[in-house]
């Protein structure tokens, strides 16, 4: 059985088993000795856990294969996780976009890549309604679609938001690429327009993970 894991917090971490469709989370205190599950989520949805990320309040589980990307939400007063159902699931209406391929989560902003049309979506967290929008969302929902890169090969493949929210990261591997997208310091607005193109060609592989801070890309 192949397992893939992501830890995008100090507090707690996500153990995705894709071929189950079950995801796992585990609390700090038990990391070093006998796993005793937190949390335990299970979707019929196609390819469930091809992709994952989280933070402290949020975690996004991506879809690919049935073109979704599904957030479940933390319990503040009992830190308790909602398993049973998603906050939100966030369906491309285009089978061939394979969005959910790669995720990235903040506390205030969702990225979602969809390589097979070369484009990453970004979402937004409503901070004063305390939602992501409604439980049923679409692509059209994005608060920003970065399109228009037709011609770097497998853009979405990968993808990831900083921890502050200030900057999203795009890899295109095919094309040896990856791509910084940044929000505006005035007015908080975000460009579809890459502030920085990252190029690497002494390898066939860059860009295929990327990861980013408020500092530093990789």
């Amino acid at each position: 059985m192949t397992f893939s894991s992501t830890d995008m917090s100090f507090s707690c971490t996500l153990l995705v088993l894709i071929l189950t469709l079950r995801a796992l989370v585990w609390s700090q205190s038990t990391w070093d000795t006998s796993p005793t599950t937190v949390a335990t989520i299970q979707s019929s949805a196609g390819n469930f856990g091809s992709s994952i990320s989280m933070t402290n309040d949020f975690m996004v589980v991506g879809a690919s294969s049935s073109g979704q990307a599904m957030i479940y939400t933390r319990d503040k007063a009992t830190n308790v996780w909602t398993t049973d159902n998603p906050t939100n699931t966030i369906t491309s209406p285009d089978s061939a976009e394979k969005f959910g391929t790669s995720v990235g989560i903040s506390d205030a902003y969702l990225i979602v890549g969809a390589p097979g049309q070369l484009k990453a979506y970004l979402f937004r967290y409503d901070t004063t309604a305390k939602s992501w929008g409604n439980s049923a969302l679409s692509t059209t929902d994005a608060l920003v679609c970065f399109c228009g890169y037709s011609g770097q090969a497998r853009f979405g493949q990968s993808v990831a938001m900083a921890p502050t929210g200030d900057y999203a990261i795009v890899g295109a591997p095919t094309a040896k690429k990856a791509y910084v997208f940044a929000k505006s310091k005035s007015d908080s607005t975000w460009s579809s327009v890459a502030q920085s193109e990252l190029v690497y060609t002494d390898t066939t592989s860059f860009g295929t993970s990327v990861d980013i801070t408020a500092n530093y890309a990789i």
